[in-house]
């Protein structure tokens, strides 16, 4: 098996880049969802309840961070070294704190998505520990809840497959803002991966990626699916106990440099 594909989303929500390599580290990848959208009270904003996010395209240059939405650029760039003031920020039940990036972008955003909301980036002073029930000891970034997430391009052809002779439309791997993309030839072998490594770096699986409406939605233009695929299809063979699940969440062991075409070998 070989990596097919490296993805990271600086923004949480908003749309993702494709690398060819990067650098993983303890919290996940470099520069993967440091930043942050909230809304007045501080808690965090995602393509769940504001599709429209997946117009939010993000650029990476050395003098920073730059962002358009539907073709409108950003009046500011974002430092890539996070600066601003203290704030308290939650995702879902974890209470962190957040640098602000001001009042010029957060204007912007919420001229922008059509509602009051400011930019955070994830301080380097207060690191979020990941879920101590499946990775005591971790820490991830503004991430739903793991550093890094993996998806196989064998279940994405099967999931399509079941979708096809639902008389659906096939959906692309982007759907599931994936951060690792391994090729492969075994449908949902992921499940029972517990220990793998890419180039040199070795990762633990720690728990299946249960999936949500962010799914239905269109990466390119923030359009929900009218027929809910692949949450649909995923409901006749890939719900547990009331979720449905489609990847594997993963905790990096060690740090380094890994590039596509990456050999994966399993570890256990």
């Amino acid at each position: 098996m070989r990596l097919e594909s490296l993805w990271i989303y600086p923004i949480k929500g908003a749309r993702g880049i494709a690398l060819e390599r990067v650098a993983v580290q303890a919290a996940g990848f470099e520069s993967d969802r440091r930043w942050m959208i909230v809304n007045s009270q501080g808690q965090f904003m995602t393509q769940r309840q504001h599709p429209q996010l997946a117009r939010l395209t993000v650029a990476i240059a050395p003098e920073g961070l730059g962002l358009s939405f539907g073709g409108n650029p950003a009046p500011v760039l974002i430092p890539l070294e996070p600066t601003g003031a203290e704030c308290p920020v939650q995702v879902w039940r974890t209470q962190t704190i957040g640098l602000d990036q001001g009042k010029a972008i957060a204007q912007w955003l919420s001229h922008c998505l059509e509602t009051p909301c400011r930019l955070v980036a994830q301080s380097p002073h207060h690191p979020r520990p990941t879920d101590p029930a499946y990775a005591p000891g971790g820490q991830v970034s503004f991430a739903d809840g793991y550093p890094v997430l993996l998806t196989n391009t064998a279940s994405l052809r099967d999931l399509n497959e079941r979708i096809r002779a639902n008389q659906g439309q096939p959906v692309g791997m982007e759907r599931f803002r994936p951060n690792l993309v391994v090729e492969s030839g075994q449908p949902f072998g992921e499940d029972q991966w517990r220990s793998l490594r890419i180039g040199g770096v070795v990762l633990k699986a720690v728990k299946g990626c249960d999936r949500c409406i962010v799914t239905t939605t269109d990466q390119q233009t923030g359009v929900r699916d009218p027929h809910k695929e692949p949450l649909k299809t995923l409901t006749t063979f890939r719900q547990r106990q009331g979720k449905l699940y489609f990847g594997e969440n993963l905790v990096p062991q060690s740090e380094g440099v890994i590039q596509v075409g990456d050999r994966v070998e399993i570890l256990s």
